[in-house]
């Protein structure tokens, strides 16, 4: 077996002016807040970050490669949201039609009147508490960036991707207890989102910290992932940083 060291590879391409990234990604992994994580960034489609470093490991023996996997949790919901919308442009799916026309036994028990819409932006009450429950009670991308299309393939209209941005709910988040925003499939910016500019991006993230962001003004994505996990509701002190260096370099 590999004697393990506690130096943390770091690799990967960085465009100078997201310089403040790779310092943030190197600086954590060599205090030990990072175990390993990978961070990159696209604008107009090309990437100009792509960046990784740190362990596969808690025995700090596999580094982090550039193909290493792991569990980005909620961050999933962003690919879902966006496979919808393509159906949705394609006119397989109405984001306002009951979800019962799709999945005719989703209707059972009182959900009839459920909208597709209402599925994609936390709204249908399904899988929340009423009244909602405290923590101690307890004890949970490019194409849209570039305007829907990228390398001549064109997935998304504008009317498509208006509908992330068309707000379906702001206020108190019946499942995760915080005042949020959301559109269609995506997050919006809101105060509990402080690591989120005011403008129109789009984002969700992940249980731990992982974080996916699409900035359409900036025709930009941004990704985070690791494999040590923070606390916080919408993200920790190492997501707010990267993404906040990373919206500093959008300008």
């Amino acid at each position: 077996m590999p004697e393990p060291t506690t130096s943390a590879p770091t690799a990967g391409a960085c465009d100078e002016r997201f310089a403040r990234l790779r310092e943030l990604l190197t600086g954590y992994l060599d205090s030990g807040e990072e175990l390993g994580a990978a961070i990159a960034v696209t604008v107009d489609g090309e990437p100009v970050v792509d960046i990784w470093g740190g362990w596969a490991d808690t025995e700090r023996t596999t580094p982090w490669q550039r193909d290493t996997i792991t569990n980005v949790w909620s961050c999933t919901k962003t690919v879902t949201a966006l496979a919808a919308l393509v159906l949705v442009e394609r006119g397989l799916l109405d984001v306002d039609a009951p979800v019962s026309r799709y999945w005719p036994e989703f209707a059972a028990a009182g959900k009839e009147r459920v909208l597709v819409r209402h599925l994609l932006s936390h709204t249908s009450g399904v899988a929340a508490w009423n009244p909602p429950m405290t923590v101690p009670d307890m004890y949970d991308t490019p194409v849209v960036a570039c305007g829907g299309e990228v390398d001549g393939v064109r997935l998304l209209s504008p009317r498509t991707i208006d509908l992330i941005f068309d707000t379906q709910s702001s206020g108190p988040d019946l499942v995760l207890g915080a005042p949020l925003r959301f559109g269609i499939g995506y997050g919006l910016p809101s105060p509990a989102a402080v690591h989120i500019p005011d403008r129109r991006v789009c984002f969700w993230g992940g249980w731990g910290g992982s974080l996916i962001a699409v900035d359409t003004e900036r025709r930009a994505t941004i990704s985070y992932v690791m494999n040590k996990m923070g606390t916080g509701l919408l993200g920790n002190e190492r997501t707010y940083a990267y993404a906040s260096a990373a919206f500093a370099a959008l300008g």
